[in-house]
């Protein structure tokens, strides 16, 4: 019983490394077929359609209209997404230059007061500030 544990073993140790010099070997063929880098750079941590996805819609309240005076936008974004990712938004889709970009976000709240609570969704809003000479149409 001792030799045939013994050989069993050296099977096994055999299988092993022969299973460990395949896969380095199919990494180095892998890596010269790959192509270079994509040209369209990712933009953050999120993974999806960011100029589409990202700005949901503009926010038109009197307070938001005393804003664009201040030449200030105000947008309802994305929960996921930065800062950045709104500026780089905003730039794209109205081809205008972007100072600074600020957020707030409104926690989502419990609304009624029943057993089953019910919840106001989480909503995020990014005060955009554009260059001097820099305008919305949406906002005038």
């Amino acid at each position: 019983m001792g030799i045939l544990d013994f050989l069993k073993k050296k099977e096994k140790a055999e299988k092993k490394q022969s299973k460990k010099v395949a896969p380095v070997e199919k990494k180095k063929e892998a890596s010269e077929t790959k192509d270079p880098k994509p040209s369209v750079k990712i933009v953050g941590k999120t993974n999806y359609n960011w100029t589409k996805d990202v700005i949901k819609e503009p926010v038109l309240t009197e307070k938001t209209h005393a804003l664009v005076a201040q030449n200030i936008v105000v947008f309802t974004v994305d929960p996921r997404a930065n800062r950045t990712e709104v500026r780089q938004a905003v730039e794209r889709i109205f081809n205008v230059i972007v100072e600074d970009v600020r957020i707030s976000r409104a926690k989502s709240r419990r609304r009624g007061r029943t057993r089953m609570p019910n919840f106001k969704p989480l909503r995020k809003k990014a005060f955009v500030k554009l260059a001097p000479g820099s305008k919305i149409s949406l906002f005038e």
